[in-house]
Formats: structure tokens, C-alpha cells, sequence
């Protein structure tokens, strides 16, 4: 009788590791088109903003109003890349 043993310990976290990647990597392509599209939503409220805000027969409530529409639209499109691509809270990262 012929008995081989082989540790494969390293392979299989090599393995492991190398799943984690793929599935990470999965997740920032997602977030990535998420945060396109959301984007692209933002683009499109915003040039509808800036249109209402063109006319010239607005009262001064609206005016405002579309004003303050339009800052907190523009803060979402600023802070849409960073917050696509930052892990959720508690997330240990690679190194941890």
C-alpha cells in the first residue's frame, strides 16, 4: 500500500483569497454603475433646475426653494463617487 500526503493549506487560503478578490471586485463594479446611474439622475434633475430657475415669473419662496434644490442636489453629485466606492461601516479592510 502507497499512501501520498500532501499539505495543500497554502492552496486552499491562496484559494480563498483569491474568491474574496473576485467577489470585491464584483462589488466595486456594481457600485461603480450604481453610482453612474444615480449620477445620470443627478445630471438630469439639475438641468431641469437650472431651467425652472430661468424663468422670470417666479416668486421669491420659489425661487429659493429651487435654489436650495439645486445646493443639496449638487452636494449629492459631489459626494456620490466617494461614498460608492467606501466600505460599510465595520468593514475590515484587506489588511486587517
Amino acid at each position: 500500500m502507497l499512501v501520498c500526503l500532501e499539505d495543500i493549506t497554502d492552496r486552499k487560503q491562496l484559494e480563498s483569497q483569491f474568491l474574496q478578490a473576485q467577489k470585491m471586485e464584483a462589488v466595486g463594479q456594481l457600485a461603480g454603475g450604481v453610482a453612474h446611474d444615480f449620477n445620470n439622475i443627478l445630471a438630469a434633475t439639475l438641468l431641469h433646475l437650472e431651467l425652472l430657475q430661468q424663468r422670470h415669473n417666479l416668486d421669491a419662496d420659489m425661487a429659493d426653494s429651487l435654489r436650495e434644490l439645486e445646493q443639496g442636489a449638487r452636494a449629492l453629485q459631489s459626494d456620490a463617487p466617494v461614498a460608492a466606492f467606501q466600505p460599510p461601516p465595520g468593514h475590515a479592510g484587506p489588511d486587517d
